[in-house]
Order: structure tokens, then C-alpha cells, then sequence
């Protein structure tokens, strides 16, 4: 069986145009990132070493249940909200929470505690398997409502500008 070749359609320059407009959304929201400096377990090593590893954890049966409840609760708190027509700004997913969502605001709420930093990048990936960077502003006087919706927000924020990650490197 002859191979037929790939043809795959050149770049245009609106495309290009839209791709460098997104890279310099994302060069504006990764500028002076601030460095977090986590309680260690021991002291490292001089020069830092890295290793990679992989740590799994899960979550027992009951905190699992606990967080698909909040989820699935803020759902329905969404639901109810925007059929009574009370949505002014017309963002219909402002309370709704997945339990990735409910996970990643836990997280950079822990994150603001051990370090009293405000301002917290985590990374995350995209439907499409890119990594998206999360740049959250977290205030000791934000509660977990307002942390989730900084979390929704800015994960949409980053979903639109998605780039490939090598396109995003080489910026």
C-alpha cells in the first residue's frame, strides 16, 4: 500500500498574528513570577540538586465523596442562580466547580498558608494536553468562594490563550 503524503496547511498570518497576541498575553502574565520558599523537611543540599520523582497520593473513599459533594453542590447552586435570571455580568460559571477546580483552590490555598506569598503559579494541562500556567492572587482575606472563582477564571483566562508548550519556551 503506497503512503499518500501529509499535507498540512501552511501557516497564515492571521493565524501567526493570533498565535504572537497570545504569546504576549502569556510573557505579560508569567513576568517577575514570585518564587515560593516551602518549608523543607531537611536542609538541601548546596548547589541545589534536583531529582525528579513522582509522589501518589489519594484521597480516601470519604474526602473523595466530600469534594465531588462540593463540586456537585456548587453545580446546582450555579443551576438555580442563573435560571432565576439573577446573572449580571452573563459569566454563567462563575460558582460552578469541577472537582479538579475545587482541588486546585484547596491547593493554592495551602500554598498562600505555608508561604504567605499572594501571588501562587501552579501549572495545570489543557483538554489538548498542553500545560497551562495558572497565576492566582490569593489574599489572606479571600475565603474559599473567592479562591475557586479566581482559580475558574484564570484557568479560562489560560484555556484561551492556550499555545503549544514549545511555542511558549522558545517566546
Amino acid at each position: 500500500m503506497a503512503h499518500l503524503p501529509i499535507e498540512t496547511p501552511a501557516p497564515s498570518t492571521t493565524n501567526l498574528a493570533e498565535v504572537g497576541e497570545r504569546l504576549r498575553r502569556w510573557q505579560e502574565r508569567l513576568r517577575s513570577p514570585t518564587e515560593l520558599q516551602l518549608p523543607t523537611d531537611y536542609p538541601r543540599p548546596i548547589p541545589l540538586k534536583v531529582v525528579e520523582a513522582v509522589e501518589t497520593f489519594e484521597l480516601s473513599a470519604q474526602s473523595s465523596l466530600a469534594v465531588l459533594q462540593l463540586a456537585l453542590s456548587l453545580q446546582q447552586e450555579s443551576s438555580s442562580s442563573s435560571s432565576g435570571g439573577d446573572d449580571d455580568d452573563g459569566n454563567d460559571d462563575d460558582h460552578t466547580g469541577s472537582p479538579f477546580t475545587v482541588l486546585l483552590a484547596a491547593f493554592s490555598i495551602l500554598l498562600h498558608r505555608y508561604t504567605a506569598e499572594e501571588d501562587i503559579v501552579v501549572s495545570s494541562s489543557s483538554e489538548s494536553s498542553n500545560p497551562l500556567v495558572l497565576r492566582l492572587a490569593v489574599s489572606p482575606e479571600d475565603n474559599f468562594m473567592d479562591v475557586l472563582r479566581t482559580v475558574q477564571r484564570v484557568s479560562r483566562e489560560a484555556a484561551a490563550d492556550e499555545v503549544p508548550f514549545s511555542a511558549l519556551m522558545a517566546a
